[in-house]
């Protein structure tokens, strides 16, 4: 299957689609621009493109209705969320891990997804895991609308989700920027919305 339709089985919205294609594109653009450390291109591209696809299992149908999803889809999507809830848990992270499983990504992909919690930083960092810091700082550089500076993206982040973590978060997103940084012959903050919005369709017609 492609991508897109893994997205239509898994009934991801175009939002949450284009947040995790610009994630994956993002991955793209730094990998081009590699320069250090053995690294996984192919399978962080994967993880990347999968890595928040349980979120559907949170919707709320009702919701989903006021937002415009037709009847016949809030039926699918109830359909969906008891399928996974029932197989997997209730548990985001934990679905998304077993979803990747599910539709064949390879051990290496998958072990990126069940690293892909940004608390992981400190241990990620001290291991040199550079596949999973990788995919978690593509997905912390990715605001709602698209590619966003790390201060700003975690600025807007305390502003929308109030949490006692943003701290933390800003001070292990700074060490992660650094690695980042030291491993590409690019500067983090050149790369714009118009290059990783190029690659969408591409990313959309990749066979697994």
């Amino acid at each position: 299957m492609k991508t897109k339709q893994i997205y239509e089985e898994y009934m991801i919205p175009k939002n949450l689609q284009e947040h995790m294609l610009r994630v994956a594109a993002l991955a793209e653009v730094l990998l081009e621009n590699w320069t250090k450390g053995n690294i996984d291109k192919s399978e962080i591209i994967k993880a990347c493109l999968f890595h928040d696809i349980a979120k559907p299992i949170t919707f709320d149908p009702v919701k989903q209705l006021q937002y415009g999803m037709s009847y016949k889809d809030i039926e699918r999507l109830k359909q969906l969320q008891e399928r996974l809830k029932t197989k997997y848990g209730i548990v985001e992270h934990d679905v998304s891990v077993a979803i990747c499983k599910e539709i064949g990504l390879s051990e290496a992909a998958v072990n990126i997804v069940s690293l892909s919690e940004w608390a992981n930083i400190p241990r990620l960092l001290e291991e040199n895991n550079l596949n999973s810091l990788v995919e978690i700082y593509c997905d912390m550089r990715i605001g709602p609308k698209g590619i966003l500076s790390l201060k700003a993206r975690l600025l807007d982040l305390e502003r929308r989700v109030p949490s006692k973590n943003h701290e933390i978060y800003f001070s292990n997103g700074n060490l992660l920027e650094e690695k980042i940084k030291n491993n590409v012959q690019i500067d983090v903050n050149s790369i714009t919305d118009q290059q990783i919005n190029s690659s969408f369709q591409d990313l959309l017609d990749f066979i697994f």
